[in-house]
């Protein structure tokens, strides 16, 4: 790999953020496993008070979120605390899809595969608490119908990789975000990251933005947090935490 032009990069950056009105964004380029560079552009805010973006600013990185949620799950499939194709109503026997008694037949692998006919939905405010991940995901799923029998093809679903999550409590007892940070963030060095905005709001963070009607970017107000969708959307993560999973998935230098 030749040498990056960082000028013409920059200004191509700096370009599209102002052409698109984006408030900023974060960097990191790996080569070989290794990282060789990370920038940050803009401000975490385009209100009064926005800081510099840097590779150390927090952001909510959306549907990254399913990676380390099923980084998750496969620590604890090594540990033997779960099974790829065991029926999860194994581990939830509370736990209800419909009223086909899909749950006897959707596994961690169909969930993980986005194959096991769960439908889709995001939401990004809703109810919070101690137990929501598992009451939510318990009443919405009861109220569900699947979009096609578990294993005979292809959806993506946010709810999939919720009950993902749901289930890490269920085996471990523990709220996920501490779960995920216990087998996930700690082990791999991603010092940051983490599900639990409280936690978060300790660090630089990156504000969630949407447009007005000319095109020009306003803070989200509340910020946007629902524990029941954390496990699919809701991480919080620096370009810098993401290169460390990024070279364990690449290569396996980091050992979770």
């Amino acid at each position: 790999m030749g040498a990056l032009d960082w000028a013409a990069l920059d200004a191509q950056i700096e370009a599209s953020l102002a052409a698109e009105a984006v408030p900023g964004l974060a960097l990191a380029v790996l080569h070989d496993g290794q990282l060789i560079a990370a920038r940050g552009y803009g401000l975490t805010s385009v209100e009064e008070g926005g800081q510099p973006i840097t590779p150390g600013t927090l952001f909510r990185v959306g549907s990254i979120s399913k990676p380390i949620t099923a980084l998750l799950a496969l620590r604890l499939v090594a540990r033997d605390l779960l099974d790829l194709d065991e029926p999860i109503k194994r581990y939830w026997p509370e736990l209800r899809i419909g009223a086909d008694g899909a749950e006897d037949q959707i596994t961690l692998r169909l969930l993980l595969s986005h194959s096991a006919g769960i439908y889709n939905d995001l939401r990004y405010y809703g109810e919070r608490g101690a137990d929501a991940l598992q009451r939510l995901t318990l009443r919405d799923f009861a109220a569900s119908r699947l979009v096609f029998a578990p294993g005979q093809g292809y959806a993506y679903s946010n709810p999939g990789f919720n009950l993902i999550g749901a289930l890490c409590e269920v085996i471990t007892g523990r709220p996920f975000a501490e779960v995920a940070a216990r087998e996930v963030f700690e082990p791999l060095g991603m010092a940051r990251s983490t599900f639990d905005p409280l936690l978060a709001l300790t660090y630089p963070l990156a504000l969630p933005h949407r447009r007005h009607d000319d095109g020009q970017p306003y803070v989200m107000r509340p910020f946007i947090d629902y524990p029941a969708h954390a496990p699919c959307g809701f991480a919080l993560s620096t370009v810098l935490d993401l290169a460390r999973m990024a070279q364990m998935l690449q290569i396996g230098r980091a050992h979770v």
